[in-house]
């Protein structure tokens, strides 16, 4: 008799940014602020109306805005 199979990992939540909080305070993914940007977010207030990062301690407002298209 075979064991039984190991669960197969989620990859879109174990790998890279997809896995990282970006957000510590809110539970945040990096991938949830850059689908904000991706969505037309072009500022830390935007990205935290749209998603929720940034609107706790501030900490991750600099992380942020590495996440936010440079300006033109």
């Amino acid at each position: 008799m075979t064991p039984p199979a190991a669960p197969v990992a989620d990859t879109a939540l174990t790998a890279g940014a997809h896995a990282r909080f970006l957000c510590h305070c809110l539970k945040v993914r990096e991938d949830e602020v850059r689908t904000a940007v991706h969505s037309g977010c072009r500022s830390v207030q935007e990205v935290t109306m749209l998603c929720g990062a940034g609107g706790g301690c501030t900490a991750c407002h600099r992380k942020i805005r590495r996440v936010l298209p440079a300006d033109e």
